[in-house]
């Protein structure tokens, strides 16, 4: 029998992770999947067995970690053969029980700083500096890691100081796209920009905000571009208000959470994908962008260069540079290109690489 931890997987990458190990898991396998999200949202499956242990907060999930799945365990006299945790770190659990954790969280690889006494990245602050404390609490001899790209490895085992060998690489999966299947939508602009991104800070979406600022100030014309965030306004009004006093709110619509199918639809239909995020582990939205051979702007970081080797729409930019995303977008309107729809190289039998490592850790 295999645990599966994954009380934080609620949104964006981290569910689409855990929704393709679910339907990618060999049916010899007992999984018992502990989760916040509605069932209904999760694939049915004979061998899969969803309970919710009301851990979705922050403090109830460091319970759960600590505390609570071990006393599951107990009362419901279960001794698994492996817990997988989709959420970064182990939990205290009795026992040589063997943890795979499945590490997928970048802010304390990443060299950059913030501020504890700035609200707005205190969070940011706690995962760099406290964070680490949480990864290592619960590793013994019995725990392995899963990253999904080798660059991710190198840092985490230096950050760590973890011996490399109990780290193993599994490039992800980007999702099957019928493509030419998608209907279109009709977008409001003659140009249309999308960014399928949650709202957190390291998602930049000030980036863009500014870029669009600077092509104002310069008197250059954007009276037909619109820019599409799948953000609640009511979530996001730091951003709002920002974009209300460069007096843009024409140009941006916050169209909130959409679903699989619906974002397939923006990127058919949109003429421009940007992702300035400066913090990911693989960037899903940029495979997702390319198999529909849109244009992309990315961040010039490791993991946009990595998981987009050999596209040729990218134009990688450097962040906080709003002047040059403005000139690039810019660039973009006077000389629209469309291009071939692409896959990547990378995360052909990434699953069944994956399930291998798991059975042959279960027995070893």
């Amino acid at each position: 029998m295999v645990l599966i931890n994954a009380t934080a997987a609620t949104e964006g990458g981290a569910l689409t992770v855990l929704k393709q190990l679910l339907l990618n898991s060999p049916s010899s396998l007992t999984l018992i999947v502990f989760t916040s999200v509605n069932f209904d949202e999760l694939p049915i499956l004979a061998q899969v067995k969803y309970i919710n242990p009301n851990a979705k907060s922050g403090l109830k999930r460091l319970y759960w970690d600590n505390f609570g799945l071990n006393k599951w365990c107990k009362a419901n006299h279960v001794k698994p053969d492996l817990i997988i945790s989709m959420q970064n770190t182990g939990v205290k659990i009795d026992g040589d029980v063997k943890q795979l954790i499945y590490y997928h969280q970048l802010i304390p690889l990443y060299p950059y700083s913030w501020n504890l006494f700035k609200k707005s990245e205190r969070n940011l602050w706690l995962y760099k500096n406290i964070y680490p404390f949480f990864v290592k609490q619960h590793i013994s001899e019995s725990t392995i890691f899963v990253v999904q790209f080798e660059w991710i490895r190198q840092k985490l085992a230096k950050r760590l100081a973890l011996d490399p060998q109990i780290i193993h690489t599994v490039n992800p999966t980007a999702s099957e796209i019928n493509y030419t299947a998608v209907s279109d939508i009709e977008l409001a602009g003659k140009f249309n920009i999308f960014y399928p991104a949650t709202y957190f800070n390291y998602k930049n979406h000030i980036e863009i905000v500014n870029a669009l600022n600077s092509l104002k100030q310069q008197n250059i014309n954007i009276d037909d571009v619109r820019i599409f965030f799948t953000l609640e306004k009511s979530t996001a009004q730091p951003l709002v208000a920002v974009i209300s006093e460069y007096g843009l709110a024409t140009c941006f619509e916050f169209v909130g959470g959409l679903s699989f199918e619906q974002v397939l639809q923006y990127y058919k239909s949109c003429d421009l994908v940007v992702f300035p995020s400066y913090l990911e582990s693989f960037g899903l939205p940029l495979v997702e962008a390319a198999k529909f051979g849109k244009k992309i702007l990315a961040a010039d970081l490791d993991y946009a260069r990595e998981v987009l080797a050999g596209y040729a729409g990218v134009t990688y930019l450097p962040i906080h540079t709003p002047h040059t995303w403005g000139e690039a977008i810019n660039k973009f309107i006077l000389q629209p290109e469309t291009f071939a729809s692409w896959e990547p190289e990378f995360g052909k039998n990434s699953w069944q690489n994956f399930f291998q490592l798991v059975e042959d850790f279960i027995r070893s």
